[in-house]
């Protein structure tokens, strides 16, 4: 199983430590056990460990490799409080300016080829807002 996180700056250590300890409280809940092995480094870009269980009589083994772009995500990540809340609000204000979050909201059982598509027009202003918020936040 592949895995790749979100834009979190948190690397394999951590997920492989969650993993280790929501799945030993998920072996209890269920009565069986789960045994998760050593976080291994496969190659620059990919971190592994194995999970074996036993489920209903049945043996089962996973190797989970984790795909490495958290220091991309460092890179680029915010490191001040405030200034993530500025540049959040400031994003959302521009999804709700150009009709995207209504749209989302509003009619959300329409697919993207019926009416409540966004307009190429709408996209673009959109598109453009963020490009600006990003050349103002480099400065």
């Amino acid at each position: 199983m592949y895995y790749v996180s979100g834009f979190d700056p948190r690397g394999a250590g951590f997920y492989h430590r969650l993993y280790r300890e929501e799945s030993a409280k998920q072996s209890v809940h269920l009565g069986t056990t789960v045994e998760v092995g050593a976080r291994s480094r496969l190659d620059k870009h990919v971190s592994a460990w194995n999970v074996s269980s036993q489920w209903h009589g049945n043996e089962v083994s996973t190797e989970y490799q984790f795909l490495h772009w958290d220091d991309l995500v460092r890179r680029h990540w915010e490191p001040n409080l405030l200034k993530l809340l500025l540049s959040s609000l400031a994003t959302y204000a521009g999804y709700v300016g150009c009709g995207a979050f209504g749209r989302l909201v509003l009619r959300p059982a329409q697919s993207e080829f019926g009416e409540g598509r966004l307009s190429r027009e709408r996209l673009g202003r959109f598109s453009e807002h963020l490009r600006n918020q990003r050349e103002t936040q480099r400065t």
